[in-house]
């Protein structure tokens, strides 16, 4: 198992403050910095100093209200998760659309097109479809593996990417809903 950078140092803490994984866990989810932890515990020679666990907790509960995270996770098992969640995605990207399906995709931007008296284009990459106007993009559609449910990201110009969580844009949708909340977005 590879150790991301960013949480080798999380590592070192746990072993050279011997903290639990759910005081690791509460002091992630507190943004703390791990650099500066050593700081923090001093209880020695600031004697009105909580021990480290102790004020990890105290203000962890006045932040989030609770005394300890829902699902408490070791640092090994967030890597595991990372990885598997990295590689289900590689997994998913691997899932090409069908011949007929991409027949489908032609006809029906054709379609949208000639309703909309709109030049628009699209192109097929593994899984995605990319839907441009003008040779400017609008929209990605992600093919999920069945011919009624697509994942939408809309394209923003601000930041010149494409965008799954925009408010008053759908997640997922069918095809056909999904070029229209595009086309419509981009009047």
């Amino acid at each position: 198992m590879k150790i991301p950078e960013k949480l080798k140092i999380w590592f070192d803490v746990r072993k050279k403050y011997k903290l639990s994984d759910v005081h690791i866990q509460m002091a992630r989810e507190l943004g703390l910095n791990p650099k500066k932890i050593g700081k923090i515990n001093n209880p020695d020679q600031e004697k009105w100093k909580l021990p480290l666990p102790e004020f990890i907790e105290r203000i962890y509960f006045r932040r989030f209200g609770k005394t300890r995270p829902e699902k408490v996770m070791s640092l090994e098992q967030v890597i595991r998760q990372k990885e598997l969640k990295k590689k289900r995605k590689q997994e998913e990207r691997q899932i090409e659309i069908p011949e007929e399906m991409k027949k489908e995709i032609d006809r029906i931007v054709i379609e949208k097109a000639i309703a909309s008296g709109r030049n628009l284009q699209f192109r097929i990459k593994n899984c995605f479809v990319y839907l441009n106007e003008d040779n400017s993009p609008i929209c990605r559609l992600r093919y999920l593996g069945k011919k009624e449910i697509w994942g939408f990201a809309i394209f923003k110009y601000s930041t010149e990417s494409y965008s799954t969580n925009e408010f008053g844009f759908p997640l997922r949708d069918t095809l056909e809903n999904c070029i229209d909340i595009a086309l419509n977005a981009y009047i």
